[in-house]
C-alpha cells in the first residue's frame, strides 16, 4: 500500500499556522487525484506537557474545521498517531481521522471548559465517539485519560509501546484494502447520520448507499 506521510507541528503554540499549512498542502495533494492509498498523520502530542490553553479566535477555528472536514471526506483512509500529551487542535485531528493509534506514553485532555470557554467542534464529535457519560467527564471535569483509558472509552483505536507503534500501524494498514475502505467510508457516513436522521430518512440513505 502506498502511504502519504504527514508530520504536523502545532506545539507549543496552537495558533501557529505552520501545522495548518502542512496538513492543508497534503490534503490538497490527495484531493487532486494522487496514487496514495492511505494518509498517516504524525506529530500529534507534546513530549513536555499539555499545550497552553489558548482561546483561538472564531476565524481560525473555522479554517481548521473546514480543513478537518476535507480530511474526513478524503477518498482514502487516514490514521493519526499520538505520542505525548494530546489536547486542543491535535485532539481535533484525532477525532477526525478514521483510525487513531497512540504510544503507551500518550495522554489526552480537553481543558478548555476549565479555562472558561468552549473547545472547537470536537464537542460535536466527542459524545458520538466515546458516549455521553464519558464525554461529560472528559469535557466538563477536564479528566486526563491515559492511552489505555482512551482506548477503553473509544477515543483511540489502539495503543502500543513506542517501539511497537509502527507495527500496529502496519497491521491496520493491511486491513485497509481499497474494497474494505469503500464499505468503511459508507458505514462511517451512515453512523454519523444515524444520530440526527429519522428512521425513514435513514432507510433511504442506507438504500442509496448500496449503489
Amino acid at each position: 500500500m502506498s502511504i502519504k506521510h504527514c508530520k504536523i507541528d502545532i506545539y507549543p503554540n496552537p495558533a501557529a499556522t505552520s501545522g495548518f499549512l502542512d496538513l492543508e498542502q497534503v490534503i490538497a495533494e490527495l484531493e487532486s487525484g494522487s496514487n496514495f492509498e492511505l494518509l498517516l498523520i504524525e506529530g500529534l502530542g507534546d513530549k513536555t506537557g499539555f499545550s497552553p490553553v489558548i482561546q483561538l479566535d472564531v476565524s481560525l477555528y473555522g479554517k481548521w474545521e473546514l480543513l478537518l472536514e476535507r480530511l474526513r471526506n478524503l477518498k482514502i483512509p487516514s490514521v493519526a498517531v499520538v505520542d505525548g500529551y494530546c489536547s486542543g487542535l491535535s485532539l481535533e485531528v484525532v477525532l477526525s481521522a478514521d483510525v487513531s493509534v497512540a504510544t503507551e506514553n500518550a495522554s489526552f485532555r480537553m481543558p478548555e471548559v476549565g479555562a472558561g470557554y468552549l473547545p472547537g467542534l470536537s464537542i460535536f464529535r466527542l459524545a458520538k465517539q466515546v458516549g455521553l457519560g464519558n464525554a461529560k467527564r472528559f469535557l466538563l471535569r477536564g479528566e486526563v485519560w491515559s492511552a489505555d483509558q482512551a482506548r477503553q472509552y473509544g477515543l483511540i483505536d489502539e495503543f502500543q509501546a513506542q517501539r511497537d507503534v509502527h507495527l500496529s500501524v502496519a497491521s491496520l494498514v493491511e486491513q485497509m484494502s481499497p474494497e474494505h475502505f469503500n464499505a468503511c467510508r459508507m458505514g462511517r457516513r451512515l453512523l454519523d447520520e444515524s444520530f440526527g436522521a429519522s428512521y425513514e430518512d435513514f432507510l433511504g440513505r442506507f438504500l442509496a448507499a448500496q449503489h
